[in-house]
């Protein structure tokens, strides 16, 4: 993957990520959700601007017990590779450039057994773990639910 310079920071269960911003298609807020059968962290599919994609509820992929469920829950939604996929965040912060911020690979922080995690970047004293898009893609019950686009 090539350096990631902007990232779109949102929060789960307290804890700040953020996605590569080329990734990153829109901020919408919730709609309606469709069950589907796939693991628990699949909240089911969803219909975004006339396309039909699997979302991700991030707490349960985190298996983060703290959470907000007071309304600000938003969606990111993700567009690779002719795919897309929706992740249900807490809050959408921000877009922070990264430029000559060190990402530091995550090794003993605990996190490595999860390859959807790039690293961690330090901002001025903010700890901020950097997201796979790809991985994130490849997770198991979002790419067998993924429907390919056809432009």
């Amino acid at each position: 993957m090539s350096k990631i310079t902007k990232v779109v920071v949102f929060m789960v269960g307290g804890a700040e990520y953020a996605l590569p911003i080329e990734c990153v298609q829109s901020i919408e807020n919730p709609g309606e959700i469709t069950a589907a059968q796939a693991p628990d962290y699949v909240a089911g599919m969803c219909v975004v601007r006339g396309e039909i994609l699997p979302l991700v509820h991030t707490q349960r992929l985190f298996d983060s017990s703290k959470g907000s469920s007071d309304g600000q829950l938003k969606w990111i939604i993700l567009s690779m590779d002719q795919q897309q996929m929706g992740l249900i965040v807490e809050e959408a912060k921000e877009i922070l450039d990264l430029s000559g911020v060190a990402v530091k690979q995550l090794g003993m922080l605990g996190l490595a057994n999860r390859n959807y995690f790039l690293g961690v970047a330090n901002v001025n004293g903010r700890l901020i773990t950097i997201m796979d898009p790809q991985k994130l893609f490849m997770l198991n019950g979002v790419e067998n639910l993924n429907l390919h686009s056809h432009p």
